[in-house]
């Protein structure tokens, strides 16, 4: 009985827009993030060229904010949203920047 009953007010459709577009940029992400890891790993030689500045810039925070996204996503934990904000945030404004910068000095 309580699988069929409506629990408050259906979503309205701007939040439905919400979610696809939250969900989109999280899938964005997951694959940007395997493709970059793949090209880092794929000859040894780019781990210490444009990995570094990657993974270990801030230490780890390239592969736990997409894994952390998605533990997010699946529990439905409001903290743990906010933190992986605060995760993409630091990314955007720190992490990206430099690995791009060292990827066009080192013509990669």
């Amino acid at each position: 009985m309580m699988l069929f009953k409506l629990h408050g007010i259906p979503p309205t459709i701007r939040l439905n827009v919400l979610f696809l577009f939250y969900s989109v940029t999280l899938s964005i992400e997951l694959v940007l993030s395997v493709i970059f890891i793949l090209h880092i790993v794929n000859p040894v030689k780019h781990i210490w060229t444009i990995g570094f500045p990657y993974l270990f810039i801030l230490p780890g925070l390239t592969i736990i904010s997409p894994i952390w996204g998605v533990v997010s996503t699946l529990l439905g934990s409001a903290n743990m949203l906010k933190t992986y904000s605060s995760m993409n945030a630091t990314m955007i404004v720190l992490n990206y920047p430099l690995t791009l910068l060292l990827l066009w000095f080192l013509k990669d």
